[in-house]
């Protein structure tokens, strides 16, 4: 199951007040409905690919607005080998639950649709957050970094048929202190975060604390991956400036050698030199407390060899 399946179970499967309930079926019914016609009536469709959010939706539906019934239906998606939900709500209530959501209003004594999420029932904050969560049910994806899998890193969207209502949703995130990216796909829009905190935040907003929890195991596992990493390379960075610092000071030693020999050195120096050739896999912290001196006055010593050999180049 991927995260943003684990994110719509846990939605589905959490606790929504009855005072919530208009505000989340509202949401819904605008991130997955279809309103249509057939023979002058005015009805609306609501699709899922998942039975599980359907059946929820149709209970919902049917107790919020006092329906007898709902009829739900499939249809095979080809395409990915898997079958759609459809709920019809085709009753003569279809029109007076569209207009109860605000999603459809009078104008002229024509039924038009209302592109602006803020309906006059979202009057506090729980509701906004159902509202929320309706929408991303209905229409959200997230997805996160999996370990071994190729990942695009963190992304949370939820899409729209229009500019105006995905700017309303937008609008709305703002008001809780989320700094959403509004951009156009294909023939829609689409609101989204990249930011993992604020995805983070998102879903512990929207009730999906469990996912919260492995959202933030994931972001301190990967932290403590990439600093591993670094450290590593700088290890690794360290490791190689070592070897050729050595290997810059066995050429020296080798130059002086066939040259003047190193019995021509002072003595602190020769001693050095020897050393260096015969422990050349040591540190430089190593060499020096074998020599019983400083790691500074080992390297000054160093260096006076270095200067030496060039001088006899």
């Amino acid at each position: 199951m991927n995260f943003a399946s684990k994110v719509k179970n846990e939605i589905i499967n959490g606790k929504l007040k009855k005072t919530d309930r208009l505000s989340f079926l509202t949401a819904f019914i605008r991130a997955s409905g279809s309103i249509i016609r057939k023979d002058k009536e005015i009805g609306f469709e609501i699709y899922s690919k998942n039975k599980e959010v359907i059946e929820k939706i149709a209970y919902l539906i049917k107790t919020e607005f006092d329906l007898d019934a709902v009829y739900i239906s499939t249809e095979e998606d080809t395409l990915n080998k898997k079958e759609n939900y459809i709920l019809d709500v085709f009753s003569g209530s279809a029109v007076n639950i569209l207009k109860k959501c605000e999603i459809l209003v009078e104008d002229n004594g024509e039924f038009v649709l209302n592109a602006d999420l803020n309906a006059s029932f979202l009057n506090n904050e729980y509701q906004k957050k159902a509202f929320i969560k309706g929408l991303f049910l209905g229409a959200g994806t997230c997805t996160i970094p999996t370990s071994g899998k190729k990942s695009t890193g963190y992304h949370l969207e939820v899409g729209f048929s229009n500019y105006e209502t995905a700017l309303s949703f937008s609008q709305m995130l703002a008001g809780f202190n989320f700094v959403p990216k509004l951009t156009k796909r294909k023939e829609g829009f689409i609101v989204y975060l990249k930011n993992s905190e604020e995805i983070k935040d998102f879903l512990v907003l929207i009730g999906a604390t469990a996912c919260a929890l492995e959202l933030t195991n994931t972001i301190v596992n990967k932290l403590m991956a990439n600093k591993i990493n670094r450290e590593r390379n700088c290890d690794l960075g360290n490791i190689g400036k070592q070897m050729r610092a050595v290997e810059k000071h066995i050429e020296a030693i080798s130059v002086i050698e066939n040259t003047i020999s190193l019995d021509e050195l002072a003595e602190n120096l020769k001693e050095v030199a020897i050393k260096r050739k015969e422990f050349s896999e040591d540190t430089l912290e190593e060499l020096a407390e074998r020599l019983n001196i400083t790691k500074s006055c080992l390297n000054h010593r160093l260096r006076k060899i270095v200067e030496i050999a060039n001088n006899l180049r």
